[in-house]
């Protein structure tokens, strides 16, 4: 700084001496020295002030650099180090020099403002950030004698934040977790709640909540809708918020926002029902308490339409087709049949005619073939097509020209030389018609014109699927099911041609070439491959042999291959079963990988039996309803491409690459339990040839649930593109990385989206593009219950205002663009025994529960005689934020082996939570007395227990049990199940169930033996605990734990949990202790303690979580990934913990769980885990 004040004050010397004109330039020199000097004395005042500031609070840019705000209200001014003004021309005349620069930058980043100096050097201060406590509501509606929960939040907490509730008047209140739970009395005052926060750094902020009855007066809706589609509206006047939502997907809101007072407008779609349907909307308070119910009523359609005109019966609409105008204006006739409750009992008898007839079910309102049932149709001669309905005759005939009087399900009868078209129809078979036995489902008889039958469904049960006697007909992918034991379908007569191909053929017999036959040729497949698809119960392709004549070409079949349909055929890829399959069939992948780009236009299901190893290495493209779960979908080099065949146009081609496209117009498509992965390393400048994992485009009721979405390839563009599209759902899914574009999920345009219950890893979570104008909620709306994990710097990216401007709706209405949160095993509290345990005398505690959100520990210490037998119990203590919270009520009966209790565990008892707790009974040895006295304490409340079970074991037959204890279902009917330890002198044979029923323990145990490998495997004291059905884990001393079978009268060897990936200390033993199964957010875990076992101790643990995965115990535990593995350390302890002992107790709450542990002699603690 000198230098240059120095270098300014000698140029302006050497100017003034070299010519008496230049004093302009002199006294312009002086003036910018004075400002210069001004700077320099403001940028050091500046520094010191910086160097004491605890906060700042705000940060503004100026002209010349900075102002900066401190939080004791001193405003400092900045000034950074741009160019000076020129100087006036003059003879010599000189460029100004640069201003001082004594700071180059001052930026904003994570909460902290960063100064940079011209040098280099760099420091930061932290931002105050805004404190306060926020409401949705603060007016609260409520009901007297209610308890409502109400959330908040606090902007700007720090972890030193501290929250307190203070209730006035008849009012109770506490906080439970990110909620105040208020107790409303009988009579509603104006008595206050206070809501009070302290950051630690001396700000504060304190809120009220006021409560007032509800007021609601909602109107109803006493008309009829119309068929058409109309809409139904009604008044709510409230004194809260409210919402809407309604039953039925016919009904649609067309306000979602809540509202106080409006009127509220119900869109209510067309029908494709002859009957009236009733629906039901509902107004919702704030809280989610329905308020009220409205029924809406839409009145049927006429059962038979001819474009515009209804019709009551078939015969009056065939009677009426030359009356109508469609008729007409269009030159065919459309006979939509409505949906129906009962089938119409008529026969549909087309006459002979030069127009063509369309028969269907009637789609407007999303009509369907199975609830669209007729009798049977009769053609003659006329060019028909009919379509999506379903066909099921009576014992009567539908009309033929010849002397057959069976019953038929359609007929093209004799003298028929127009085309006939016969697809996606059901035909189905009666109890009447099958015992019947002579009904005929499709029938040809004296035909020349070409008929195509094709994609349609026969169950015969029993029946014949067809007969041709003289026709051309081809049957093509068609589904035959349970035909006549002599044949499914019969040929004979003159002037055939058939030909059957792509067929599902699920029946003994399919085709009889009768020996009436003559100028026919019959064509199974293609002529050079047999493309039909036979299951196990066919024994005869075709019977019949050719002649003069008669001419019978069979293909060679097809290999089978490892994609099942319905359990009955198999396909050696997944689009051949694809295309061979019908509406509502399954599809399962075998455990391989399927190199193919698949095209689902079918609403099926594909599943795989494995999540793992089934897997469609290419890509998906979806244009219609469908289920895909339990697969896992690559990409592939050289496969997966961006081809389109299913967009029928519209918007969003884009011509990238995808993995899980969801095309234009689809409706009602689940992705569930499902791996998708793009991670193939190519890297590309190229649009076209990068790839979006998930893309989703003007669809509607989509489904992304509980998926692993990966998107960490170089030439990946990103997870998720969601456009124009309603009702879409993310829950319970987690996201890892982004792609180029760094974001989890993307909303765009008019798209509804609900994003709950998922972990993301990725810069950005979700990207709000600005075209956004649709509604994303967050969690339920009012609590985001999603996951920020560290990797997240933004979990809502964009321009919020622009969006809200152009209509979007965001729930919570507070969501934060740019707020993320990470919880994952987060510490409550831990303590170590410390005095105020001690001074109570407990000196040993062995088993550790979580009951009511407290630490309970079971006291195996006492007072003891000469004879080492224990006379008095010390009391079990719960223990809560680090301190002593209740004192149990003393046993007086049945101090055990080690001392009054070792074994405890929580029981549901009605909805209710009660507590177990056991001591061990076992022969004596150097450090206590023998005694067989078995003793179960069941405790309703801490003051409150009885002895629940007192069991004496035969001397000649004792073993040590009782150390861990553990319960399968419920105090009405479950059991108590505790396991035989393996000692010093003998191998712990039984495990031992003590039935309960409605609360009565049984006085005799069911002895379950252990078989021999897994007597030999286990170590030392064992628990025995249930996962689901025939499934347990036996959890030992000093050995790994060991996966078991149960039987009628043994437990079997199933497995070893894999411990490779769980921490190593020497040559310890890894162990695990009390493992409890848990399920959150539909995704099974195990949680338990682990910790390194040898010598008889066990020093400090880690509690972990792992997931459980396709409800296989087996399969998810002997195999463990580093990656699925969840620890946190619990501390050494001064003392080890003798034995190992150690346990942990979880209870459910909110989207994860708490998890109360203990170590003998050691750390008890408590966390909040959420997945």
């Amino acid at each position: 700084m000198k230098k240059s004040l120095l270098m300014i004050l000698g140029a302006a010397a050497l100017l003034a001496g070299c010519a008496k004109d230049l004093s302009p330039q002199v006294n312009d020199l002086q003036s910018r020295l004075e400002q210069l000097e001004k700077q320099v004395e403001s940028n050091k005042k500046a520094i010191e002030a910086l160097q004491n500031a605890d906060f700042i609070t705000k940060v503004e840019e100026t002209e010349t650099g900075w102002s900066i705000t401190l939080s004791n209200g001193e405003v400092l001014t900045l000034y950074n180090g741009k160019d000076g003004a020129d100087g006036k021309d003059g003879a010599a005349g000189a460029d100004g020099k640069d201003g001082d620069a004594f700071f180059k930058s001052v930026e904003i980043k994570d909460g902290v403002v960063i100064f940079t100096l011209t040098d280099g050097t760099s420091f930061e201060i932290p931002l105050e950030q805004e404190f306060k406590i926020e409401f949705l509501e603060r007016e609260i509606g409520v009901e007297p004698n209610a308890e409502v929960k109400i959330p908040f939040t606090i902007v700007g907490k720090t972890d030193e934040t501290e929250v307190y509730v203070v209730a006035s008047g008849a009012y109770e209140a506490e906080i439970k977790g990110d909620f105040v739970v208020v107790k409303i009395p009988s009579v509603i005052t104006k008595d206050a709640v206070l809501l009070a926060a302290d950051n630690g750094h001396g700000k504060t902020s304190i809120k009220s909540l006021n409560f007032e009855q509800h007021s609601f007066d909602v109107g109803n809706y006493a008309g009829l809708a119309s068929f058409w589609g109309s809409t139904a509206t009604f008044k709510v006047s409230s004194n809260v918020r409210y919402t809407v939502s309604t039953s039925a997907p016919w009904l649609e809101v067309v306000s979602t926002k809540a509202v106080v007072d409006n009127t509220v407008t119900i869109k209510v779609l067309p029908t494709p029902c002859s009957y009236t349907r009733t629906g039901e909307v509902y107004v919702m308070d704030a809280y989610d308490n329905k308020v009220q119910t409205i029924k809406i009523a839409q009145g049927g359609t006429q059962p038979v339409m001819v474009f515009d005109t209804g019709y009551k019966t078939l015969a009056d609409a065939i009677a009426g087709v030359a009356k109508n105008a469609g008729v007409t204006k269009n030159g065919y006739v459309d006979i939509a049949i409505s949906e129906t409750q009962s089938p119409i009992e008529e026969i549909l008898a087309i006459p002979e005619s030069d127009m063509k007839y369309v028969v269907r079910v009637r789609s407007i309102g999303g009509g369907k073939a199975e609830n669209c049932v007729i009798r049977g149709i009769k053609i003659n001669n006329t060019n028909v097509e009919v379509h999506d309905i379903t066909v099921e005759p009576f014992v009567k005939s539908a009309g033929t020209t010849t002397s057959m009087e069976y019953a038929y399900g359609i007929i093209v009868d004799k003298g028929t030389t127009k085309p006939v078209s016969v697809k996606n129809v059901i035909f189905k078979t009666t109890d009447e018609i099958v015992e019947y036995k002579n009904a005929t489902l499709f029938y040809a008889v004296g035909t020349t014109g070409e008929i195509n039958v094709s994609n349609c469904y026969f169950d015969a049960r029993g029946s014949r699927v067809s007969q041709i006697y003289g026709g051309n007909v081809v049957f093509d992918g068609n589904t035959i099911i349970d035909g006549y034991p002599s044949y499914a379908i019969r040929v004979g007569q003159a002037g055939n041609g058939v030909k059957f191909v792509n067929n599902l053929v699920d029946t003994p017999v399919f085709v009889d070439v009768h020996s009436s036959s003559s100028n026919t040729t019959v064509t199974i497949g293609d002529g050079t491959t047999d493309n039909n698809r036979y299951s196990s119960k066919v024994t005869t392709v075709v019977k019949g042999s050719e002649k003069e004549g008669v001419v019978i070409k069979v293909g060679e079949k097809l290999s089978s291959g490892t994609v099942d349909l319905n359990g009955t055929y198999t396909f050696a890829t997944v689009q051949e079963a694809l295309n061979a399959a019908n509406e509502g069939d399954v599809i399962t992948l075998g455990e391989q990988e399927y190199a193919e780009n698949v095209k689902i236009s079918k609403n099926v299901t594909i599943q795989g039996k494995n999540r793992e190893t089934s897997v469609i290495a290419g890509n998906l493209e979806i244009a219609s309803g469908v289920t895909i779960k339990n697969v896992t979908i690559k990409e592939k080099a050289g496969v997966t491409n961006n081809v389109l065949t299913l967009n029928t146009g519209g918007n969003y081609g884009w011509g990238h690459k995808y993995l899980f496209r969801v095309e234009n117009g689809a409706n009602g498509v689940l992705l569930e339990n499902a791996t998708i992965i793009a991670d193939v390393a190519d890297a590309t400048d190229k649009f076209e040839e990068s790839v979006s994992t998930i893309w989703i485009s003007e669809s509607w009721n989509v489904t992304i649930k509980n998926c692993r979405i990966v998107t960490t390839a170089d030439g990946a563009y990103c997870a998720n593109q969601t456009y124009d599209s309603k009702n879409v759902v993310f829950e319970g899914n987690e996201f890892v990385g982004g792609g180029v574009k760094d974001w989890s999920i993307r909303v765009a345009a008019a798209s509804n989206v609900a994003v709950k219950g998922n972990t993301f890893h990725s810069k950005y979570a979700i990207d709000v593009l600005n075209t956004f104008t649709g509604t994303l909620v967050l969690g339920d709306g009012k609590l985001d219950d999603n996951v920020y994990a560290s990797e997240v710097e933004v979990a809502l990216n964009g321009n919020k205002n622009a969006c809200l401007v152009a209509g979007a709706n965001f729930f919570p209405t507070d969501v934060v663009f740019g707020h993320r949160e990470s919880v994952m095993i987060d510490p409550v509290w831990e303590k170590e025994w410390t005095a105020n345990i001690d001074e109570l005398g407990i000196k040993d505690t062995r088993g550790f529960a979580l009951w009511n959100g407290e630490v309970v520990c079971g006291v195996a210490d006492g007072e003891k005689n000469a004879n080492k037998q224990y006379i008095s119990s010390y009391p079990m203590v719960s223990v809560a934020n680090g301190s002593v919270s209740k004192t149990f009520a003393t046993l007086t009966e049945g101090a055990g082996f080690t001392g009054w209790v070792t074994g405890v565990t929580v029981v549901d008892n009605a909805g209710k939570q009660d507590l177990l707790a056991c001591g061990v009974a076992s022969t004596g040895n150097a450090w206590a007395a023998t005694n067989y006295d078995f003793y179960v304490y069941h405790f309703t409340s801490p003051d409150t227990y009885e002895v629940a079970l007192k069991w004496t074991m035969s001397a000649s037959e004792a073993e040590r049990i009782g150390d861990y204890l553990s319960f399968r279902g419920t105090w009405q009917d479950g059991e108590i199940l505790v396991c035989a330890a393996n000692t010093a002198a003998t191998i712990g044979k039984y495990a031992y169930s003590f039935m309960v029923k409605d609360g009565v323990v049984a006085k005799e145990p069911v002895k379950i033996a252990l078989s021999e490998d897994v007597g030999n495997k286990k170590s030392g004291t064992a628990g025995i605990y249930h996962y689901k059905g025939d499934q347990y884990i036996m959890a030992n001393e000093g050995s790994a734990p060991i996966i078991v079978k149960r039987e009628a009268e043994q437990f079997s060897y199933v497995g070893i949990m894999d411990m490779t990936n769980f921490v190593a200390e020497g040559s310890n033993a890894k162990v695990i202790r009390t493992p409890q199964f848990v399920t959150i957010r539909g995704k099974e875990y195990m949680i338990f303690l682990h910790g390194n076992y040898a010598s008889s101790n066990m020093n400090g643990a880690w509690l972990c979580v792992v997931p459980i995965k396709n409800e296989n115990l087996a399969e998810s535990l002997t195999s463990i990934d580093a990656a699925d593995i969840k620890m946190m350390r619990i501390a050494p302890s001064s003392v080890p913990a003798g034995n190992g002992f150690a346990g942990l107790g979880v209870e459910l709450e909110g989207y994860g769980c708490k998890i109360g542990y203990g170590l003998r002699h050691g750390e008890i603690g408590f966390v909040n885990y959420i997945p």
